[in-house]
């Protein structure tokens, strides 16, 4: 995502995405905004909302990203419950 952000930046004036700079400029930006977005820090819908103009493989794949951590951490969570 970083380097899609990156290039998107590049390619267009990029004082017109202030908030996709600020949470996917960087490597570590991304990161820890890809870790709010599955722990509730920042609803996930906003930082969707952010990328929308990078593209659909990029929007898909942050989908697909939330959607499969959700997915784990449910799976994780009932099982413990279960296993009491």
């Amino acid at each position: 995502i970083t380097e899609g952000v990156l290039a998107h930046l590049v390619e267009h004036d990029s004082s017109n995405y202030q908030e996709l700079s600020k949470s996917f400029g960087t490597l570590g930006s991304t990161m820890l905004s890809l870790y709010k977005g599955i722990l509730g820090g920042i609803d996930w819908g906003e930082l969707y909302d952010s990328i929308v103009p990078l593209g659909w493989i990029l929007r898909c794949s942050f989908l697909l990203f939330i959607c499969f951590n959700f997915i784990a951490m449910l799976n994780i969570v009932s099982a413990v419950f279960i296993k009491m």
